[in-house]
């Protein structure tokens, strides 16, 4: 039961730090730098998941990076501005 809570946690700050990562380094939502550093962070995170095999942390890390590639995308096709103030 304890390494499934471990894994979890594991999974779930690997997930929130690639997808809150622009946020946390100030970085615009749509900018070239956060595409950029997101596709690093997917590269590298699934480098490390063939090379070292199962890891919660960086399936976390896969799947935020490509959560935030995905919102990005869609973001854009459909012109949505996340930042309106009324």
């Amino acid at each position: 039961m304890l390494d499934f809570l471990s894994n979890s946690l594991f999974l779930l700050f690997g997930f929130s730090t690639s997808v809150f990562f622009g946020d946390i380094l100030k970085i615009d939502k749509n900018s070239i730098l956060d595409l950029s550093l997101t596709l690093m962070v997917l590269f590298f995170a699934s480098v490390g998941l063939f090379y070292y095999g199962p890891n919660a942390f960086a399936f976390g890390l896969f799947l935020g990076a490509g959560w935030n590639i995905l919102n990005s995308i869609l973001d854009n096709i459909l012109s949505i501005d996340h930042h309106q103030r009324d």
